[in-house]
């Protein structure tokens, strides 16, 4: 790829005067202490593999996160089976270099490895090497993103992928579909330097605040910047000063925080709740985390609409309710109503196995349904049969249960089994064309309308023939315009 001169020169000069900082080392040593693991020996016993000290806690199931008692740290909790396992960390430094700002962007690979199978723990390494630089201006517009050989570009998409540690052979980045990463950590220790030409961030805090937190859009905090994120990272609300837009032009208190009193912010401030669970609990109005975190996710209007059903505490205290069983709950609740179960019983309305209790009552639904349609489908089978009609060559008849329906959609390969609410709602009829000396195997399906047919298809939806065609007129002609007429003659008596 062609690399204009100009360009050339200033990657050669980033090159040569950005170098690591001086704290670089214990930055990354923070980052790799971040990434333990806790080994699930049997039940209720567990090894810190951080700090090599086995605990006795609840059931905790692996894939989630425990805290050490020891080392204070949470980490991720694996089965001490796990032989091998890797973090995969993305960190930046936001640079200045004359006019321009530069993040740099690396990857920092954890991994543990199992020494001995005696052992149930066993080591830790780490490695990082830069694989992408964004260069903004002064207004911290981006002027460029460029790339080095450990952004490899194959058919299935770009991969960072370790090839170098220091990568000189710097690229454009051109491709519509991959763009680098914008949430990174970032390296603290240089901000308040580097941001202190940009005099609306001299109070700003944002160093204070990316010590604080994992990952964000460092750029976007500094161009959407507002005075809440000054106060927010003071108040030590880390999480909420992520959203300047969600706090900007509010001037009162109770504006900043959804209505919430300041009672609230040492609850706030000890979780370190973000923007989704600040929500939940302007409506919860209860200090419980374990019913925000649930919950989080979820709109006000969400929250209320299941409020107006049921009473939401009561349901997150005898229920395994959460915001990905919303939807589910609220189904269960509908189909529950609609099959006459008592709304007024405890255990019907807070079922401890929400996705359980759904599933049963979606199966007791359907078989109601089925058992409903088929009547249906009966009654109306029965009224049409003076329809039926018969040459030397097909016979034709109207579906008589929903089996029939099934049967006819098997053997045609068509969706014909879709139509069982149409023919119980009187929207249609469907009627089984039949060679007259073969009546069980399917020929044609027919959907009627009005005395009329709107539709005829043989198997795997094909087209009729002639003869079938001219047989299906002289049926609609005689039998089914018959009966419209006798209707209208009737009408008129």
């Amino acid at each position: 790829m062609y690399i204009k001169k100009k360009d050339r020169q200033l990657f050669k000069e980033l090159d040569d005067n950005l170098i690591l900082p001086r704290k670089w080392e214990e930055f990354i040593s923070k980052r790799v202490n971040k990434n333990g693991l806790i080994l699930k020996l049997k039940k209720k016993f567990y090894l810190c593999v951080h700090c090599k000290i086995e605990f006795e806690e609840e059931d905790i199931k692996v894939n989630d996160y425990c805290k050490c008692p020891n080392c204070e740290n949470h980490y991720l909790v694996k089965s001490n089976r796990l032989q091998f396992y890797e973090f995969k960390d993305e960190l930046a430094i936001l640079d200045r270099y004359k006019d321009y700002y530069v993040v740099r962007q690396f990857r920092l690979h954890t991994t543990y490895k199992k020494e001995n199978k005696n052992y149930y723990y066993g080591r830790f390494s780490n490695y990082y090497y830069e694989y992408g630089r964004v260069i903004y201006d002064e207004k911290l517009y981006p002027v460029e993103e460029i790339i080095n050989e450990n952004v490899v570009g194959t058919i299935n998409g770009w991969f960072i992928s370790f090839r170098n540690f220091n990568s000189i052979e710097w690229r454009y980045m051109r491709s519509y579909y991959y763009y680098l990463p914008n949430q990174l950590i970032y390296y603290p220790y240089n901000l308040e330097q580097v941001l202190s030409d940009i005099k609306k961030l001299k109070y700003s805090q944002l160093w204070e605040l990316v010590k604080h937190v994992d990952y964000l859009d460092l750029i976007y905090l500094i161009n959407n910047y507002n005075p809440s994120v000054e106060l927010l990272t003071k108040l030590g609300l880390y999480n909420l000063a992520l959203c300047p837009k969600s706090f900007a032009n509010k001037k009162s208190f109770n504006d900043r925080f959804m209505g919430l009193s300041k009672d609230y912010i040492p609850f706030i401030r000890e979780y370190n709740l973000d923007i989704d669970e600040l929500t939940v609990l302007s409506y919860l109005k209860v200090k419980n985390i374990n019913y925000i975190k649930r919950c989080s996710g979820l709109t006000q209007e969400q929250l209320k609409d299941i409020n107006r059903k049921v009473n939401i505490i009561s349901l997150l205290n005898k229920t395994d309710f959460d915001k990905n069983k919303f939807y589910e709950y609220r189904d269960y609740l509908s189909i529950a109503k609609q099959l006459k179960l008592n709304m007024k019983d405890k255990t019907t309305l807070y079922p401890k196995n929400i996705k359980k209790a759904h599933d049963k009552v979606v199966k007791e639904y359907e078989e109601k349904k089925d058992k409903m349609l088929n009547n249906s489908i009966i009654r109306r089978g029965k009224q049409l049969k003076c329809n039926i009609y018969q040459n030397k060559t097909y016979i034709i008849f109207p579906a008589t249960t929903y089996d029939s329906l099934i049967d006819e959609s098997s053997q045609q390969n068509n969706c014909v089994r879709t139509y069982a609410e149409r023919i119980a709602k009187g929207e249609c009829d469907i009627y089984f064309m039949r060679l007259s000396k073969d009546r069980e195997h399917s020929l044609v399906t027919v959907e009627v309308k009005d005395n009329k047919v709107v539709q005829k298809r043989t198997k795997n939806n094909q087209v009729t023939t002639k003869s079938q065609n001219n047989f299906l007129q002289l049926w609609e002609d005689k039998i089914l315009k018959g009966v419209r007429n006798e209707k209208r003659l009737n009408e008129n008596n």
